[in-house]
């Protein structure tokens, strides 16, 4: 991997179930710009070349990758939303820093909400989570933060789960688990009826409340295509009714469909030393 010099711009990119979104940030002005979002199934296999060419016409300095995958040791062990747990990004004219997509949302959170105690939850494709504690990313052995696979639920017959195991929350309220109970996209849904009624939205604020419970955080973030779409009063009311008395957490909906791909972009200035 090659050293950073200097850091004047950084290509951010999130690699989820459904699309692929590619943004760069202007470090000195402190601004970015979306690029493009792309299929994720059309372009996961050639994604390394999209990105390089990105890289060289943007003369970026350094590439941040927020994908839906496990990460352990610097390994991709599972991708249960992805195509392929593969992702190319060798042969990379710059120094590449790959992350779990939800820590990219949780970087992103930080920086937001200022908070160094968050606890910060994606809904798209899947359902994933990302922990700050002291003001950096907790992983754990790597792989800390993934209420998506909770076991939520003794139903049965169980659920199976994308990951392989059953009656996880991914299997209630993610994506592709609202697309196959309802037998319509989420954005359908969502027209014709109001998912916080829905009883799987109660089972995804019953999860949250638990974490919350663990992790006693000072916030509680939500994003992803779906989670920032939802209504932060009824997402904090419903938490807010399973939580015990002492846990007082604010609850924001940040409302940005980029917010994954910008929290990537921060990740080659994190690993420089660099606040950003």
């Amino acid at each position: 991997m090659a050293r950073i010099v200097e850091i004047r711009r950084t290509i951010g990119v999130d690699i989820g179930g459904t699309n692929i979104d590619i943004v760069l940030f202007d470090v000195h002005r402190d601004k970015y710009e979306h690029i493009a979002t792309l299929p994720t199934e059309k372009h996961l296999k050639s994604v390394g070349e999209t990105l390089k060419k990105y890289v060289l016409e943007f003369s970026a300095d350094a590439l941040g990758v927020g994908a839906a995958v496990w990460l352990k040791k610097g390994s991709v062990i599972h991708a249960p939303n992805l195509p392929s747990r593969s992702i190319k990004l060798e042969e990379m004219p710059v120094p590449v820093f790959l992350e779990n997509d939800a820590n990219c949302f949780a970087i992103f959170a930080h920086r937001k909400l200022k908070f160094d105690y968050i606890f910060a939850v994606t809904i798209g494709t899947g359902i994933g989570s990302g922990i700050i504690v002291n003001g950096k990313i907790y992983k754990g052995e790597g792989i800390a933060g993934e209420i998506g696979h909770f076991e939520v639920s003794a139903e049965m017959p169980a659920l199976r789960c994308r990951c392989g195991g059953f009656n996880h929350l991914e299997c209630y309220f993610s994506g592709w688990a609202l697309q196959e109970r309802y037998g319509k996209s989420v954005e359908e849904l969502m027209k014709e009826r109001d998912i916080h009624d829905l009883e799987e939205f109660d089972v995804f604020c019953r999860a949250v409340s638990n974490a919350i419970k663990l992790l006693d955080p000072s916030a509680v973030a939500l994003g992803g295509r779906i989670g920032a779409r939802l209504d932060e009063k009824r997402v904090k009311a419903c938490i807010y009714r399973h939580l015990l008395r002492g846990f007082s957490p604010e609850i924001s909906v940040l409302n940005d469909e980029f917010a994954v791909a910008k929290g990537a972009c921060l990740l080659p200035l994190l690993h420089s030393g660099f606040t950003p």
